[in-house]
């Protein structure tokens, strides 16, 4: 950049002498209203306000321009760290607009001006109806946040009295870390913080009841949030695309959650409010561990399953199962769905019927998740006749999955339960000596094979062979007692 801006300066100096003279004391070369070059290494340079057109568009380098025409200043491109607009007529004040009362017309053109790269602070002056403070472009009567200079970086602290942030207001501020909300704050315009790729801080304060479509989307460096007590909406795709590692809603407060506002796939677990009514599709499908709530919401499974389209073939079948705690009990379903059994499994789950946690296996889409989720259930302890009846019958199938796909931990358990045979447990300990696939259905992904695991490979020997003593040992027992 520093290389750019000396050859443009050099270029300059070589004028012959007649051309050096139309040069301005401020930096700008003038030909009758246009202007034709402006000196970027000059630290600020202001325009004659007779200028109405520019045939030199790039203020790439240049700290600060003053300039007398919004017109003109939508001529260029790469806008200054630093603008200062005296322009009285910029923009207007419309009073049938009831969201932030300005022009929608007006502000779209400054919204443009001051979404483009290199700007981190506006001044405006002359205006009657707006006003800038700390760079920034409010309504003249603090009440609106319209809009923020898109390079703006590090910690924003919106001003007590603000009761709206305009739509867009900060999109696109990339270098944003942190922003903090007045109390006085009401509402979030759509996207108004779309793509700010490193904001990692939100103070929500104590005033805003609804976060609007799109408001946080794509803020990659959003990890955790607060979500406050009187917020209520939390509307279409707020936090989608974000990679939320922790969400911490409070007790009694969101009443409604849109689709896509948290569709992210960094969540561990998540804690839903009692006071939650709806929930739309696709929120929470890819949470790692469990979901806790003590009230099922409307539309609850819609939103936390998935198209059998959206899973590979060849998915763990684990990753594909989803934990629930419900009002402390704990139980397992499938991510995807049969086709048509969504209001049923709502039913069964929104109306806390108990008896039928354990036959969630039976709705899965997926022959390996249905034998997870069997498995699972039985060990959770949410039994009923069809649940155990289905273990005896597919105990090899269940060991062979949990094995081929390493999830030792649960093989243990499920070993424990007694229903694996002899025999599974003796092929098993066969196919990881001799290093042969446990599992038919993994042999065209042999990724997911625990024969790359060597550790998990021993630990699954140990607790195979600690199984077959224990058989030994029990049968000897028998004999001994007959």
């Amino acid at each position: 950049m520093e290389k750019t801006s000396k050859i443009r300066y050099q270029d300059w100096s070589s004028s012959n002498d007649t051309e050096e003279k139309r040069w301005s004391k401020d930096g700008v070369k003038m030909s009758g209203n246009t202007i034709v070059a402006i000196d970027v290494t000059k630290k600020k340079v202001t325009i004659p306000p007779y200028a109405t057109n520019t045939e030199w568009k790039n203020l790439w380098g240049l700290e600060c321009l003053e300039i007398s025409s919004i017109n003109l200043l939508a001529q260029f491109t790469h806008l200054p760290k630093k603008l200062i607009l005296n322009d009285p007529n910029a923009l207007k004040l419309d009073e049938t607009d009831i969201f932030c009362r300005h022009n929608v017309n007006s502000v779209a053109k400054i919204q443009s001006v001051l979404g483009q790269d290199g700007m981190e602070w506006m001044e405006l002056n002359g205006s009657k109806d707006y006003i800038t403070k700390d760079g920034i472009l409010y309504t003249k009567d603090m009440r609106s946040l319209l809009r923020c200079p898109a390079a703006r970086a590090g910690e924003v602290v919106i001003p007590k009295g603000v009761k709206f942030i305009n739509e867009k207001a900060f999109s696109h501020c990339e270098w944003i870390s942190s922003v903090v909300f007045p109390d006085s704050l009401e509402a979030i315009g759509q996207q108004a913080f779309a793509g700010c790729h490193n904001l990692k801080h939100i103070e929500f304060g104590n005033g805003i009841k609804k976060i609007n479509c799109r408001c946080f989307e794509l803020c990659w460096g959003l990890e955790e949030i607060n979500l406050p007590k009187q917020l209520e909406i939390i509307d279409y795709g707020a936090f989608s695309g974000c990679k939320l590692r922790k969400i911490t809603f409070a007790e009694n407060g969101v009443k409604y959650i849109g689709d896509n506002a948290f569709n992210g796939k960094d969540l561990g677990e998540v804690t839903l409010p009692e006071s939650l009514e709806y929930i739309g599709a696709q929120n929470f499908q890819s949470v790692k561990h469990i979901i806790r709530l003590k009230s099922v919401p409307k539309r609850f499974v819609i939103a936390i399953t998935g198209s059998s389209f959206m899973r590979s073939f060849y998915e763990d079948p684990m990753q594909n199962m989803i934990v629930l705690d419900i009002d402390g009990k704990q139980l397992y379903m499938p991510r995807t769905l049969k086709l048509g059994t969504e209001h049923l499994v709502q039913k069964i789950l929104q109306d806390k019927i108990e008896d039928s946690y354990g036959i969630m296996f039976l709705y899965a889409n997926s022959g390996r998740c249905k034998l997870v989720v069997a498995a699972m259930s039985y060990i959770a302890g949410n039994r009923n006749a069809k649940l155990v009846k289905f273990v005896e019958e597919n105990e090899k199938a269940i060991s062979n999955t949990l094995l081929a796909y390493g999830h030792i931990k649960e093989l243990s358990e499920f070993i424990q339960t007694g229903f694996v045979s002899h025999r599974t447990l003796s092929l098993m300990l066969k196919a990881l000596e001799d290093g042969t696939d446990t599992n038919a259905a993994l042999k065209n992904n042999p990724e997911a094979s625990i024969l790359h695991d060597e550790g998990k490979q021993t630990t699954a020997k140990a607790y195979i062979l600690k199984a077959l003593n224990e058989q030994k040992n029990k049968n000897n027992e028998e004999l001994h007692i007959s």
